[in-house]
């Protein structure tokens, strides 16, 4: 039992990372099993062997690993003696791996024939993850040997065998993907991409690129044809199977009410912020909420699975196209851009509406995205922090992100590729990996006169797209799609958390535009929106009542007129008055000028005038997330617009934004804008990415006041098939975890598995004067005729550009999917 539990630990540092702390665990273990089992050979000496040799590998120490590996081979064929067995297959490709690493190939190649032929005399004709593991390790040893014509044979092999695998599994869309992920770990689909490209069988190294990427994607978009539930027990009956047709309804109905358990629980979670509690009685609830939604996920995760497992006859399975079939949908002046980028394979892939695809090798694309993308990243989309800290960094920011920019470009977009570029109408973009949180429009092309000049200064017009399979799904579900029989143009969804819910601003006191997520204001709970009525006892007028007190709180405490006790400030907040305390002179927040209600006013005439106010949101803090001033405004301006064009418009406010109202409106609508709350977290073991709406008291069947991925891919199906249109103005929409070549598990999925063909999303927190004017001007151009919606909104990125060169303003909101026209 002790061995077992330091293997385990040494384990678990392991998978963290932390190999060096693992070893001495692992040694210790092994050297425990040792003292038990003296001279004899034993499976769990052999075991340990093995875990000190992977450790040792982990740590680049393949001279070391490689006796240990041999060993454990070894002692393991005196166990298992002339039976073929899966540990000693395991082993002969452990030691191989080793020996390729070590330059010594031709010895590897032997123990891999082995290992496989073993492997195939165990499982025959099955298919099985050793199986095309060792096919995609011989591949690679072959190509080390400047055999790359017989590799490529293996590297099929494997990747087929991966696909097979992958579209048999019977669990849940998560746990396939999760497989699937686990399955690509050896980087099967890169070393097809990269011998096809070798030996000049591009179509197949796109394809192969294809076969990699978004398949949930387009598991889900093939899925949402119809209803599997219904057609599964429409065939079970024909069949005679009562037993099965009786219990699909019951797994229905049990699946859905485990999701409304995990709803209500989150509500609770969220509803923690808000409640008046002492700080141990919140965290012991907060830790009894989230043990109650563990078991309650575990519960669910069961169910997906036998859904999963009753339906696996009538789930179709997304099926990837050739590069002529994307081709087809492409139209004149169009490109598609794909690219590959990892650590073993850096490619991009070109291809236009006629003539062959190119795959153009980016020898320095990996390197540089591991240097220069977050940096540009912090750069780019913390702007409004960066000037916190003084005129040195800002300027040293200005600087830098030019030069990153520019590095990013000249990897990614080769010279000679740029000018066939530039000439394009439209560019589609499927990025991958890293390259799914960089605007590329954000990128330098060229500085002229110390001036940069960005991609959408001289490039095309950009759509980003998970696969060029899934943009051919797009073109052709609008091509299959009904006329227009939308009732209404726009149905603008504004500020859920509701000014009409609030009641009026008082007339004095100090109204909050922005707030220093790090500075003493923020730790005290001020948020943008609230009041200062009093500062250290007394009440406060306006702005320049509020620097008077604290100008004499500061000369009485240094004149020991007061002791350095705790400032007390009165905080007015959707009609409460709350009570904080700072232990800082300086609030670190912006203010309103005049009286507050008066600064109010001015804030929602003139916004330009204010510095940033960011929409985002953190989980537990749902119920305290501040109402996005900006936001109402940005609702009732674009909702003039399109009026003014003669449009028909519905808008839901405040407490009217609730999930059942968008639900029903969603249907009838042309265009559908979100301006609200974005929230990317992780919950109980789950991603969560919703937009928040109004918040009921309590959860119902279709009403959390969350409107999460989840909702959007069991009861949105065809919801949208109207739509055209799907705008998230909201904070990090696009952001979601992210598995090996997919794109991010996101809110935009969802809106197009509901039959959206496009969504406009955003990778950082956003600006509430600088999107407003972004969208205004969007919906104005859509209205005044301009059929195609890409055009439509570039040229309103261009604008925008004009009046704010940071790219902070116009470069987090993506373009995705089909542009129309």
């Amino acid at each position: 039992d002790v061995a077992n539990s330091l293997a385990s630990v040494a384990c678990c540092l392991h998978s963290l990372g932390r190999s060096a702390e693992a070893l001495p665990q692992y040694k210790a273990a092994l050297a425990m099993e040792r003292r038990i089992y003296g001279e004899e050979d034993h499976p769990d000496v052999a075991l340990g062997l093995n875990n000190v040799a992977g450790c040792l590998q982990s740590l680049g120490r393949f001279a070391e690993a490689l006796p240990q590996y041999e060993a454990a081979l070894a002692m393991r064929r005196r166990v298992y003696g002339d039976e073929d067995h899966p540990y000693v297959a395991m082993s002969l490709n452990d030691v191989a791996v080793c020996l390729k690493t070590l330059g010594r190939s031709a010895e590897a190649l032997g123990r891999y024939d082995t290992a496989l032929a073993m492997s195939r005399r165990m499982y025959g004709e099955k298919d099985h993850p050793y199986v095309a593991k060792t096919l995609n390790n011989m591949a690679a040893c072959l190509d080390s040997l400047g055999r790359s014509i017989e590799a490529l044979p293996n590297a099929r092999a494997a990747c087929s065998m991966v696909e097979r695998l992958r579209d048999s599994s019977r669990v849940s869309t998560d746990l396939r993907q999760s497989f699937f992920d686990e399955l690509k770990r050896g980087g099967a689909f890169d070393r097809l991409q990269k011998l096809a490209q070798k030996t000049k069988h591009v179509d197949e190294a796109m394809r192969a690129a294809e076969r990699s990427r978004a398949r949930r994607l387009l598991d889900l978009l093939e899925q949402s044809r119809g209803d599997p539930w219904l057609e599964a027990q429409r065939r079970a009956s024909l069949r005679g199977d009562t037993a099965l047709a009786t219990s699909i309804p019951q797994i229905r109905a049990e699946l859905e009410a485990s999701r409304l358990e995990s709803d209500r629980l989150l509500h609770q979670l969220t509803a923690l912020s808000s409640a008046k509690l002492e700080v141990e009685e919140r965290a012991a609830r907060r830790a009894k909420l989230l043990e109650e939604a563990s078991v309650a996920k575990a519960t669910k995760d069961r169910l997906e699975n036998e859904r999963a497992r009753v339906l696996s006859d009538v789930l179709p399975i997304g099926r990837v196209r050739t590069s002529t079939e994307i081709q087809a949908a492409l139209q004149q002046g169009e490109l598609l851009l794909q690219y590959t980028v990892t650590k073993d394979v850096a490619l991009l892939y070109v291809l236009g509406p006629e003539g062959a695809v190119e795959a153009i090798a980016l020898p320095t694309a990996h390197a540089r995205l591991e240097r220069e993308l977050e940096p540009l990243l912090q750069l780019v989309a913390h702007r409004q922090e960066q000037g916190k800290r003084g005129e040195t960094l800002k300027t040293r920011a200005a600087k830098k992100a030019p030069s990153s920019s520019t590095a990013l470009f000249e990897a990614l977009i080769p010279k000679q590729l740029w000018p066939r570029v530039k000439s394009a109408r439209r560019v589609f973009i499927a990025p991958h990996r890293a390259l799914h949180r960089l605007p590329f429009e954000a990128l330098v092309t060229e500085v002229r006169e110390g001036k940069p000049l960005y991609w959408l200064d001289a490039g095309p017009a950009i759509s980003y797209v998970p696969s060029g399979t899934a943009l051919h799904w797009l073109r052709k579900r609008a091509k299959e799609a009904s006329d227009d029989d939308t009732a209404i143009d726009l149905l603008a969804v504004g500020d859920p958390r509701g000014l009409d819910e609030m009641p009026e601003l008082p007339e004095e006191g100090v109204f909050v535009v922005k707030v220093n997520d790090a500075g003493p204001g923020a730790q005290a709970g001020i948020h943008p929106g609230d009041v200062l009525v009093s500062y250290d006892g007394k009440p406060l007028t306006d702005d320049k009542s509020l620097r008077d007190l604290a100008d004499k709180t500061n000369a009485a405490i240094e004149d020991g007129e007061r002791d350095n006790s705790a400032i007390p400030i009165g905080v007015w907040r959707r009609g409460e008055t709350l009570h904080v305390e700072v232990h800082e002179r300086v609030l670190e927040i912006e203010v309103g000028r005049g009286p507050a209600r008066s600064a109010y006013k001015t804030y929602l005439a003139a916004p330009e005038r204010m510095q940033t106010v960011t929409r985002a949101g953190e989980l537990e803090r749902l119920r305290a997330l501040p109402a996005l001033l900006g936001a109402r405004a940005e609702t009732e301006a674009i909702d003039a617009a399109i009026r003014a064009k003669g449009g028909k418009t519905r808008t839901l406010l405040g407490s009217q934004a609730s999930e059942p109202a968008v639900f029903e409106l969603a249907a009838q609508a042309k265009f559908l804008h979100f301006a609200c709350h974005g929230v990317a977290e992780e919950y109980a073991g789950q991603s969560l990415s919703t937009l928040v709406l109004s918040q009921p008291e309590h959860v119902l069947p279709g009403e959390d006041g969350l409107l999460k991925l989840e909702d959007l891919l069991t009861t949105w199906r065809g919801r949208l098939s109207s739509c055209q249109l799907v705008v998230l103005s909201a904070c990090r929409t696009n952001v979601g975890p992210t598995l090996r070549d997919e794109a991010p598990h996101a809110l935009p999925i969802g809106f197009m598995y509901a039959g959206a063909p496009s969504v406009v999303s955003s990778l950082w927190a956003v600006d509430d004067a600088s999107t407003r004017e972004l969208m205004t001007d969007f919906y104005a151009r859509l209205m005044a005729g301009e059929t195609d919606r890409l055009a439509a909104f570039t040229a309103a990125k261009k604008a925008l550009r004009k009046k704010y060169p940071d790219p902070f303003h116009w470069a987090p909101f993506l373009f995705m999917g089909s542009p129309g026209s």
